[in-house]
């Protein structure tokens, strides 16, 4: 189990510091990514933080807000509220004062097509940016970490462009999906400088400042990250790493 694994059940940061919680793939109705979820309500430091839902990505359904409620809301104790930006009331003041006043945002899977649409048609991710630099948690699973990074797939290798929110890119890949380095690495190309991570079933990325790990709730899990046109994987593990060691040789190379 993630908690009992990291020994972090209880222990509450002080303060806000942004971070972000990248998990490629894994079922929040069913509370599989419930303890990646306990990790990102604690990042923030707050017993009960205002915790934003954004879920365009799955069109505004009414399944994604109710699977929100019930995880976040009944189950994680947050003070929970809703960016429909597709069925809601589109307004510019309205999303602005949503993002200014929420300390975690979680972004729901789905399209990440739709997702990208809606977040350029109302232009929300400098706001969004904006608060992860302020201090906000940033989580999302499939095509809502996908939108995380500067760019991003999720259950093809066609990339789009993200938020950004760090300097990486995220890819998410659906269970039982077979990997290629070369999809992979054509998909980001654009951003070959910057690390993209590759993230499959119950993988997570969680970025702090310069640094990262790669979490799994899997025994030996692990996340393909391509740096500079290079397929290579790195272990899932509870302790950070600076993202410049990934242009070493501290990364294994995939053969």
């Amino acid at each position: 189990m993630l908690a009992r694994k990291f020994n972090l059940r209880g222990a509450v940061p002080q303060g806000i510091t942004s971070q972000l919680f990248a998990i490629g793939n894994g079922d929040l109705v069913t509370r599989e990514t419930y303890e990646f979820d306990q990790l990102i309500v604690s990042a923030s430091g707050r017993t009960r933080p205002w915790t934003l839902c954004i879920t365009a990505a799955a069109d505004d359904s009414p399944e994604a807000c109710n699977a929100f409620g019930n995880i976040y809301g009944d189950g994680l104790r947050c003070r929970t509220d809703y960016l429909r930006i597709l069925k809601g009331e589109p307004g510019g003041d309205e999303f602005q004062r949503k993002i200014a006043r929420n300390e975690v945002f979680y972004f729901s899977d789905g399209n990440l097509d739709l997702l990208v649409q809606a977040i350029d048609q109302y232009g929300i991710a400098d706001h969004l940016r904006e608060a992860y630099t302020r201090g906000a948690i940033f989580g999302g699973v499939g095509a809502g970490a996908a939108i995380l990074g500067l760019l991003g797939f999720s259950g093809s290798t066609t990339s789009a462009s993200g938020i950004g929110v760090a300097d990486v890119n995220i890819g998410c890949i659906v269970e039982d999906t077979n990997f290629s380095a070369t999809s992979a690495t054509a998909a980001f190309k654009d951003k070959s400088s910057v690390p993209g991570f590759v993230l499959g079933h119950m993988t997570a990325l969680n970025v702090k400042g310069d640094e990262f790990r790669v979490l799994s709730g899997q025994a030996g899990g692990e996340a393909h990250v391509i740096v500079k046109g290079q397929d290579s994987v790195v272990a899932s593990s509870v302790e950070y790493a600076p993202l410049s060691s990934l242009a070493s040789t501290k990364a294994k190379q995939r053969v």
